[in-house]
């Protein structure tokens, strides 16, 4: 399983769930630097993107595991 935790998040005890997390033998956990609970940013003129690195761990996870589409990995 594939967790994303934000370093800032203030719904969930990101150091806690990291301890928890790291007791599954087939856990991967990711804290995102500066990300809250949302996992995004505003980028210029307000626009929303996903915190740095979201969709590109999320296709190294996939493919590490043989989980991307017939035609290749998912690109966002």
């Amino acid at each position: 399983m594939l967790w994303f935790l934000g370093e800032t998040d203030i719904n969930v005890e990101t150091a806690t769930t990291v301890v928890a997390l790291d007791k599954h033998p087939d856990a991967t956990v990711v804290v995102l630097p500066d990300i809250d609970h949302t996992f995004v940013v505003r980028g210029e003129g307000g626009a929303i993107n996903y915190a740095p690195g979201f969709w590109d761990r999320n296709k190294e996870w996939l493919s590490s595991r043989g989980l991307t589409g017939a035609e290749g990995p998912i690109d966002h």
